[in-house]
């Protein structure tokens, strides 16, 4: 075991510690999400575990700041882990998180809100909607333009990671298809080595 394989160890220990503990509520809630992290990397087929960790979090009665920014980056983490594996689960927790937003439960900035408009497309496209994505994207792509939505989400229609399409709904669909098409997931050997 080389050095920084045993320190990571080590942390994700103290981690469980912290996570068996549950308090400061604040700190469980960080734990869950690295231990999520470590989980689904280092055991490599663990991603319903790893889901299981944050889809279990909770707040606690009256929760301070800290707190409720913790959770709603485990409410985030759960749309972006669960996009391409489990589309469906994806859709359901990009209600919820719009839910929680809009009742005031934890504070969410408006470029995570908006994003969730992207990844509801991505999900729609995983589940071959194909037609109903299109529709959803247009919208998107003129509320981007038409400044409702953040700027920053009109490089999604822009930059691809394939050049030789251009840009505009159409081009964000055939990305996303070509994308999926062509990727190649890392191996477990690739990445440990």
């Amino acid at each position: 075991m080389s050095k920084k394989n045993a320190r990571t160890r080590a942390i994700m220990r103290l981690y469980e510690v912290v996570l068996a503990r549950g308090e400061p509520k604040w700190a469980e809630l960080f734990a869950r999400i690295e231990l999520a992290g470590y989980y689904a990397v280092c055991f490599w087929d663990n991603y319903e575990a790893s889901v299981a960790l944050l889809r279990e979090a909770t707040l606690s009665e009256h929760p301070p700041e800290a707190e409720k920014a913790t959770y709603a980056t485990i409410q985030l983490n759960l749309v972006r882990w669960q996009e391409s594996k489990d589309p469906e689960a994806c859709l359901k927790q990009i209600e919820r998180v719009k839910d929680l937003a809009a009742r005031g439960v934890v504070p969410f900035g408006q470029q995570p809100l908006d994003m969730l408009e992207l990844a509801k497309a991505d999900c729609l496209i995983n589940l071959g909607r194909i037609e109903e994505a299109r529709r959803h994207l247009a919208d998107v792509y003129a509320r981007v333009q038409s400044g409702a939505l953040d700027r920053s989400l009109r490089g999604a229609f822009a930059h691809f990671y394939y050049t030789d399409i251009a840009p505009g709904v159409e081009g964000y669909i055939e990305n996303t298809l070509r994308h999926k098409r062509d990727a190649k997931p890392i191996t477990r050997d690739q990445y440990e080595n």
